[in-house]
């Protein structure tokens, strides 16, 4: 991230402000807070989504191929309750019935 501190900004905040993009962050724009109240805001929101994120992952692992692995031993399959809703579904056999 050197080119940050080389951009040349008209006030000093705007540096940090330019990285919202890169972290994905939706935040308001507060002048005259100065660089450091900015940059500190910036790191709490990155590390609040994070910690957002985290929680979607309960055994802490952060491969979706071992995630999709535990499910699959876990529930014998991703989608396998999910057919088995649909063809018990009245209104899918009435549709199916239909159609025959």
């Amino acid at each position: 991230m050197r080119w940050i501190e080389k951009r040349d900004t008209t006030r000093e905040e705007d540096k940090v402000y330019s990285l919202f993009g890169l972290f994905d962050v939706h935040m308001p724009v507060l002048y005259g807070e100065g660089r450091q109240k900015a940059l500190k805001r910036l790191q709490d929101k990155v590390h609040e989504d994070y910690l957002c994120l985290a929680k979607l992952w309960p055994t802490g692992s952060r491969e979706p191929h071992v995630e999709k692995k535990r499910i699959e031993l876990a529930k014998g399959g991703l989608l396998a309750d999910v057919y088995r809703w649909v063809f018990d579904n009245p209104d899918f056999n009435r549709w199916r019935q239909l159609r025959e």
